[in-house]
């Protein structure tokens, strides 16, 4: 998502024509956000970076786990915030609906993330193993193979 949104806000920032209404106001966020954007995907290929030498099958050192919520946070963060300086944009270009409609479904991204990360928790996205070595997969109370 960050490198199509970083290509979007730079192209836009390139092609932006100077006599625009608000043009330097324009520009100043567009720039902003384009570094968030770009911040959060050099962020978020830490992550991989981090994790390059951990086998999946086995659990995190607590300093490891922190330190991929915390690259993770970050992402989330500078990609929210990103899109709230385009919204604003939207807003200041006369695009009103498009804008506070995008503000209003920007929480959508916390709350998905902890609606998943506390399904991972519980183990309601856990696959279950069967007497027969067959796979089950949980879905809501029962199981299904």
């Amino acid at each position: 998502m960050a490198v199509f949104a970083g290509g979007f806000t730079y192209g836009t920032l390139i092609s932006l024509p100077p006599t625009l209404d608000n043009f330097d106001y324009i520009s100043t966020l567009l720039s902003f956000a384009f570094i968030l954007f770009a911040t959060s995907l050099f962020v978020g290929i830490s992550i991989q970076y981090l994790l390059r030498r951990h086998r999946a099958d086995e659990m995190l050192l607590f300093n490891m786990w922190l330190a991929s919520q915390i690259h993770t946070a970050l992402v989330i963060i500078f990609l929210i915030a990103g899109f709230v300086l385009l919204d604003i944009i939207l807003l200041n270009i006369g695009d009103k609906g498009a804008g506070i409609l995008g503000l209003t479904l920007l929480p959508i991204i916390p709350i998905w993330y902890s609606v998943v990360t506390y399904a991972e928790k519980t183990g309601k996205l856990r696959r279950v193993p069967a007497d027969d070595g067959a796979i089950q997969v949980r879905h809501g109370d029962g199981i299904k193979s």
